[in-house]
């Protein structure tokens, strides 16, 4: 009787990542549209992007590693407050981007960032790419 239940379960369970991952390509995908179809100011939406994303994930994360969050050194707290500002920056500039040129243009050049930091590193760090990072 339970074994059927059972192996429901792990069939639902192990179509959730896919089903996240087509819900996330889909909102990725449609993202530049949707601001670009939006009056309000760049700020402004990218702080709306961020504040929903924090509401819809810090109950996961409270539920899931709660008791470590107190344990966090205060050095990394600094780190992950300078990466959020850095985030933060990258889709106020994003989003300008997105209502000052077309779609088309502001997706690549946001997505390109990988090749800018390997040329970058190799320019200033003189770090070498490896067939497997390229």
């Amino acid at each position: 009787m339970f074994t059927g239940v059972i192996a429901m379960v792990d069939r639902v369970d192990s179509r959730l990542p896919y089903f996240a991952l087509v819900v996330g390509m889909i909102a990725i995908s449609t993202s530049a549209i949707l601001i670009r179809l939006s009056n309000s100011d760049p700020l402004v939406i990218g702080s709306y992007r961020q504040s929903f994303a924090t509401l819809l994930f810090v109950p996961f994360l409270f539920k899931d590693r709660g008791g470590e969050l107190l344990s966090i050194p205060r050095s990394k707290i600094m780190e992950m407050a300078i990466t959020g500002i850095l985030l933060g920056g990258h889709f106020g500039f994003f989003i300008s981007s997105v209502k000052a040129t077309s779609i088309a243009a502001s997706v690549l050049l946001g997505t390109c960032h990988v090749v800018y930091v390997a040329i970058i590193g190799w320019l200033i760090l003189g770090e070498r790419l490896n067939q497997r990072a390229v």
